[in-house]
């Protein structure tokens, strides 16, 4: 998904996505963004309780403390494993066979699905083999482009030198296809420049986006960088140059330039698959990237069609796909619509392939039962584990009362982290579009003049202040103070009522640096800046919050809590060592145990869970503070916030 040529201005966009979720767009307006907050969540989560009355009875089953012989179950899941491996080995190589006999990659695919292949086994089965075929594509282009370039007759010594290189390096490729067919990429050292050379070297291109040209301008710029390209490389969706300048373009939110380049050149851009291109995918994290601001409809539709989105019913694979998940509301908000779905809704019956392939063998009846009595107790985790609306949907019992007056479930009630993150995405999106006439050195270097800020609440100064603090620690070429003076200066300083926007941003070094600015913090504000830093092992940053912070008495979730929640295993380095990691989750803890931190029920609950499913956690961190074992995990609920 993000594999893109870096640009400055990339760069600058990087930071944003390094950072957050892309946004979503529903209700956007231009240069406006509606402020989030806990009063508005918690009337929203009213009202949805007010229609509804709780009709289901949940009935908590004892934790199964006997199971199956623990070398029993070891064994199984070693043969599962063994079988899935082998399965999938089956399968990969009937597809190896049928892709020899001429198959599409995609008639392959739908027939590995329609066998029982998992979702992400299928869709790295598809990439990988689609990555090889463009290989060894490149290859031969490679190849041939050298071959006609190779001085006939040389005539001096550099020409003769260049000559000795080019062969040598042509029988170099005839080595490769072997390698690739073991790796299926391309080796570092396989130059691309033999073919793009000009392209390649697109400073023109980028100083012309900066500079913020028409988008005819930066159109023709791109069609004069590809000028001396072959038509037939130029018009290959695997081959194609476009794929760096159209990127460029769409990252630096130039969406008629490259709503330009896909109409001229159809071809470099059609997808005839069934899974989303790459050229797709940028389209798709552009909207998402710039979704606050983003008004021209007819050159979003333009673009939409010029690379085929619209044309037909695409899939793609679940994880990591955030882009392509929130991107249709976007659209939609626009009345433009797209018809993307992840595979998982693609029915393994479809029938639409003639090419089929024998399901392998499962587990034989008596041993699929086995194993599902060895993850009795992972099963018995699962079902106690829910997100507070479906909590909600349960009728008043003992059990359901001790969840829904737990801190964990009053935690969930007044935080949606995802719909913050969006909202700092879209302020700096907004920031990003005010700031388009302005090069990126100077953004950088937090010159921020003349950009025409219109009225703006806290949480918007705050989230657009801390995304542009980002740039400038990255670009480390003002002193802290200085960051602090311009963006102060700038109306852009963050203040500490904005603390929701804050939490997002802990463990960076940008919230150390403004926490230090801060004269005083509230006691709850403090809280909720610690929990959040707690959860990132940041002991640096508690310390500086912690003179704030008063006593939790078990009725809320505290810094212990999300550091148990969040606990790994380092490499330990002892106080004497005199080097202290950012990120120490036990010097944490330590800390805390310290301090005379109280184990609570709500800190037991997580060991629970620990002491089954990650034992050497749980013995750890009994080993550092003795009073979280626990003897039962009866009692044990979780609640998810999303």
């Amino acid at each position: 998904m993000k594999k893109t040529i870096l640009t400055l201005g990339m760069l600058a966009l990087g930071g944003l996505l390094a950072y957050f979720f892309l946004p979503s767009a529903d209700k956007q307006q231009a240069m406006q963004i509606t402020e989030v907050s806990e009063e508005k969540n918690t009337q929203q989560q009213n009202a949805s309780q007010g229609k509804k009355k709780p009709t289901k009875r949940y009935v908590p089953e004892p934790f199964p403390e006997q199971t199956l012989d623990s070398e029993l179950c070891e064994n199984l899941k070693e043969l599962f494993n063994q079988h899935h491996f082998q399965n999938r080995q089956q399968l990969e190589l009937l597809a190896a066979r049928a892709l020899k006999q001429g198959h599409s990659l995609d008639d392959i695919s739908l027939a590995l699905w329609a066998a029982g292949m998992d979702a992400r086994a299928l869709v790295y089965w598809h990439n990988s083999t689609a990555a090889l075929q463009a290989s060894l594509k490149q290859r031969t282009a490679i190849k041939s482009y050298i071959q006609k370039n190779i001085p006939a007759n040389p005539q001096t010594e550099v020409e003769t030198a260049q000559a000795r290189a080019m062969a040598s390096f042509i029988e170099r490729l005839d080595e490769l296809p072997m390698q690739m067919q073991q790796d299926k990429r391309l080796p570092s050292s396989f130059h691309m420049d033999y073919l793009y050379r000009n392209t390649l070297a697109q400073q023109g291109l980028e100083e012309l986006i900066i500079g913020n040209v028409p988008a005819y301008e930066l159109a023709q710029k791109v069609k004069d960088l590809i000028y001396d390209v072959d038509t037939t490389l130029v018009n290959d969706p695997q081959l194609t140059p476009l794929k760096i300048p159209f990127t460029s373009l769409l990252m630096l939110g130039k969406t008629e330039a490259a709503a330009m380049l896909s109409e001229q050149y159809p071809l470099a851009f059609r997808n005839d698959s069934l899974f989303i291109s790459d050229m797709q995918q940028v389209v798709l994290e552009h909207i998402e990237a710039f979704g606050s601001t983003l008004t021209d409809a007819d050159a979003l539709s333009r673009l939409i069609q010029g690379t085929q989105l619209g044309s037909k019913r695409y899939y793609y694979h679940r994880q990591g796909q955030l882009a392509i998940e929130r991107a249709p509301s976007i659209l939609r908000q626009l009345g433009i619509h797209i018809d993307i779905h992840p595979l998982t809704e693609l029915p393994r019956d479809n029938g639409s392939t003639p090419l089929t392939f024998a399901a392998p063998d499962a587990l034989d009846a008596q041993q699929q039962v086995q194993l599902e009595a060895c993850s009795a107790r992972n099963t018995w985790f699962e079902e106690r584990e829910k997100p507070i609306k479906q909590w909600q949907e349960f009728t008043d019992s003992e059990f359901v009362e001790a969840v829904t007056q737990s801190p964990e479930f009053d935690y969930c009630q007044s935080h949606n982290d995802k719909e913050m993150e969006l909202f700092i995405n879209d302020s700096a999106a907004l920031l990003m579009s005010l700031a388009q006439n302005k090069p990126l050195s100077e953004l950088m270097r937090l010159e921020l003049d003349n950009l025409n800020l219109p009225p703006l609440s806290e949480q918007q100064k705050a989230a657009m202040g801390m995304f542009i603090s980002s740039m400038a620690v990255l670009d480390n070429k003002l002193a802290q103070q200085e960051i602090v003076n311009k963006l102060s200066n700038a109306g852009l300083a963050p203040s500490i009522e904005a603390y929701q926007v804050l939490t997002q941003f802990a463990g960076s070094k940008e919230l150390t640096l403004w926490l230090k600015t801060f004269s005083h913090i509230p006691e709850q504000t403090a809280l909720e800046l610690a929990n959040a830093v707690a959860a990132k092992g940041h002991i640096a940053q508690y310390k500086l919050l912690e003179p704030y912070l008063g006593a939790t008495n078990g009725e809320r979730l505290d810094p212990l809590y999300f550091v148990l929640k969040n606990y790994r295993l380092d490499h330990y380095l002892p106080p004497e060592s005199g080097t202290e990691r950012p990120i120490n989750y036990r010097r944490f803890l330590e800390h805390l145990r310290d301090n005379g931190a109280e184990i609570q029920p709500h800190h037991r609950r997580l060991m629970m869970k620990n002491r089954f499913e990650q034992p050497e956690i749980y013995q750890h961190l009994i080993t550092l503070l003795p009073e979280l074992a626990v003897n039962n995990s009866d009692g044990y609920f979780a609640v998810s916030c999303q």
